[in-house]
């Protein structure tokens, strides 16, 4: 396994991780792929893709807690950053 590959599945443990210690909320699909999105870290470069600058579904199916498809993701990132220039 590559240096990197490591240092991704330490990423996804440690967000797994953090998920559990979240407050959980009466169903996981309640949390939006939009707001998953703005729980990640912006500065840790394992959790988006260096091509696009997207968010890895990998990222975000351990916050929502559900497989996440690369259209799903795409759509929400396009809604997050809609809403983050209208901020």
């Amino acid at each position: 396994m590559q240096p990197y590959q490591e240092l991704i599945l330490e990423r996804i443990e440690l967000l797994e991780e953090l998920s559990e210690e979240a407050p959980q909320q009466a169903n996981s699909s309640e949390v939006s792929l939009v707001d998953a999105i703005g729980q990640l870290d912006p500065d840790d470069e394992a959790l988006w893709l260096k091509s696009t600058g997207a968010p890895s579904t990998e990222a975000l199916e351990a916050i929502v807690d559900e497989t996440v498809t690369a259209a799903e993701r795409d759509q929400a990132w396009e809604e997050f950053q809609t809403l983050k220039k209208d901020e």
